[in-house]
């Protein structure tokens, strides 16, 4: 006959052994679970840290060109500020002796005028060439459609007639 003493015995070794295997197990799944874990953690953390860099370089990048590009049209609407005056001045200098040429014409017509009691022949003075503005930048900074100005300026020239001399006395 079976001895319920030795049944329970046992029954409670196998209980125990039941046991241990199965908080055996339960620690290895812990384990396997904090080590995946951690994997998918550092995993996504690597992925993380280089998305970052690739951002950064990329936003460092379009910040380096958009400086140099704004450095290029800020250098060239200057450049072509500078022409414009310079072009301006040059309009201005060529205005200012053809107006003093002008005021010479008309001062020594008048004083031939007073000797001879005739009016002298009109002189006229050739225009200058028009200016004509460099193609110039839109506002976004990029070169744009050309924008032409045309300044010029008219001197009005009188026919020109000949005198001639009276004839000598004969």
């Amino acid at each position: 006959m079976i001895d319920e003493k030795i049944v329970q015995k046992q029954k409670d070794k196998a209980l125990r052994e039941l046991e241990s295997r199965v908080k055996l197990a339960l620690q290895q799944h812990e384990q396997m679970y904090q080590l995946q874990r951690s994997h998918i953690m550092a995993d996504h953390d690597r992925q993380m840290e280089y998305t970052k860099a690739t951002i950064e370089k990329e936003r460092q990048a379009a910040m380096f060109d958009l400086e140099s590009q704004y450095q290029t049209n800020t250098r060239g609407l200057e450049q072509s500020a500078i022409q414009q005056r310079m072009q301006i001045e040059t309009t201005a200098m060529q205005l200012d002796i053809q107006a003093h040429q002008q005021k010479m014409i008309m001062e020594h017509q008048e004083r031939e005028k007073k000797w001879t009691g005739q009016p002298s022949v009109p002189q006229t003075i050739a225009a200058p060439q028009p200016y004509v503005a460099p193609a110039s930048y839109s506002a976004f900074g990029q070169p744009g459609a050309a924008v032409t100005t045309t300044y010029s300026t008219t001197v009005q020239q009188q026919p020109q007639a000949t005198v001639e001399a009276p004839a000598a006395a004969q």
